[in-house]
């Protein structure tokens, strides 16, 4: 978190992926070299943090592959006197933000998922967390010609990540290529870029604009817990003296 509150730090590449960047966040943000083979398509198998992957990715850890849940004892009091406002904030804009999204998809809340986890690993690696508008996009705001770019991610990776079975990640992936949105390249599976329609669009700079608002909420909120926890411990070394 930003504005003086302390949080886990996340690890991230520079652009030239020559050293590491330590920003504060949520969780570690492993690079495409962790998670790409020499030949392009998505692997978790090649390096330690391939491994640290496979062992996080049952059914009682799911996620990326590319962000590694913080050490919860690390976690900073203000965090815990803040808790049920936090919760709230978070968990109200996630929820609003899948029954959106999800209108997009036939209210199928598990196509929704596989395909924006799909599309994430397919732009990893273009699209490094801390990279500046500037430096990697043009001046439409888009990554320059991407399709070709994209990573391929193969239907086993999909099924290690989510745990669900392969021929329900296989069926859902054909029905999103029959409506365009994606397609099986050599390697695997990438999105097409350009059938990602208006109505997406304008769902995600809606959603950008509600997640900085809430972000400056939990921001106030962490704060004031940071005051209210000072003001405590000072109340109790008074009470004692």
């Amino acid at each position: 978190m930003s504005g003086g509150i302390d949080g886990a730090r996340v690890v991230v590449q520079d652009a030239a992926l020559r050293r590491p960047r330590y920003r504060p966040g949520l969780g570690r943000l492993r690079t495409h070299r962790d998670l790409f083979s020499r030949e392009g398509t998505m692997t978790m198998q090649n390096s330690q943090a391939g491994a640290d992957a496979n062992a996080s990715h049952g059914f009682d850890q799911p996620g990326l592959p590319d962000v590694v849940d913080p050490n919860p004892r690390a976690v900073p009091p203000e965090y815990w006197r803040a808790f049920s406002v936090l919760a709230f904030s978070m968990n109200r804009f996630i929820v609003d933000h899948l029954i959106r999204a999800a209108r997009q998809f036939d209210n199928d809340m598990e196509t929704l998922v596989l395909f924006g986890m799909l599309s994430h690993l397919n732009v990893v690696h273009l699209l490094l967390p801390g990279s500046s508008p500037s430096a990697t996009l043009d001046e439409r705001g888009r990554v320059p010609d991407p399709q070709p770019r994209l990573r391929p991610v193969r239907i086993r990776d999909l099924v290690q990540i989510t745990g669900r079975p392969r021929e329900t990640i296989r069926r859902k992936l054909e029905l999103l290529a029959a409506a365009g949105r994606v397609q099986r390249v050599k390697g695997g599976w990438v999105l097409s870029v350009d059938n990602i329609d208006t109505a997406m669009q304008e769902l995600t700079m809606q959603s950008a604009r509600r997640f900085l608002e809430v972000a400056d909420v939990m921001r106030a909120a962490l704060t004031d817990a940071a005051s209210a926890l000072r003001k405590e411990k000072r109340a109790i070394n008074d009470s004692g003296s």
